[in-house]
């Protein structure tokens, strides 16, 4: 268990928490983060995963919140979303399923261009829109990550997505601290 010592950036709050030293008990568990940075690569997602390592996740980022939907179509592993807001805080988590037995093995999707092979009214389309997961409110950022890491690994509501440098993150769970 880390302890961690917060201070505030005021001034006159500086003070007071210098001198009551305030701190926090918290874990900290390391993960390994893309964040897609071109349409094909927000579109592709985690597509075509056979499986996922423990810690790997994927963050989608907007500009400004808004009620995200993401889908498990042509994904071969379930998937846990984390709807971060502005501060990086989980306000909010859910499960995708994967369906890969929905696909038609007739026409794979290999790649981004290979999704040109479905169109949205069809059936399977309609099927993965309705197995969607949809935030709950408008958030900024959605995590998506290896079903089973957040239950392992006792990541809840309230914990913390830190980033050491553009790839390697990890996730302040605090008992102690929520910030809501």
């Amino acid at each position: 268990m880390a302890r961690v010592l917060f201070f505030a950036n005021i001034p006159y709050l500086f003070f007071f928490f210098t001198l009551f030293h305030f701190s926090v008990s918290c874990e900290v568990i390391p993960m390994i983060i893309d964040r897609p940075t071109t349409v094909e690569e927000r579109q592709w997602g985690l597509m075509q995963r056979k499986s996922l390592p423990d810690n790997y996740g994927m963050l989608f980022s907007y500009s400004n919140p808004r009620y995200i939907s993401l889908w498990s179509f042509n994904c071969f592993t379930d998937i846990t979303v984390a709807y971060l807001d502005d501060k990086n805080i989980i306000r909010e988590i859910k499960h995708l399923k994967a369906y890969p037995q929905m696909m038609d093995s007739r026409r794979p999707v290999q790649n981004v261009e290979d999704m040109g092979k479905y169109s949205m009214e069809e059936s399977i389309c309609q099927f993965f829109m309705r197995e969607s997961v949809i935030s709950s409110y408008p958030y900024s950022q959605a995590l998506e990550i290896g079903s089973l890491f957040f239950m392992k690994s006792g990541i809840a509501v309230g914990d913390i997505l830190s980033f050491k440098d553009g790839k390697n993150a990890f996730i302040i769970k605090s008992k102690d601290f929520k910030d809501e």
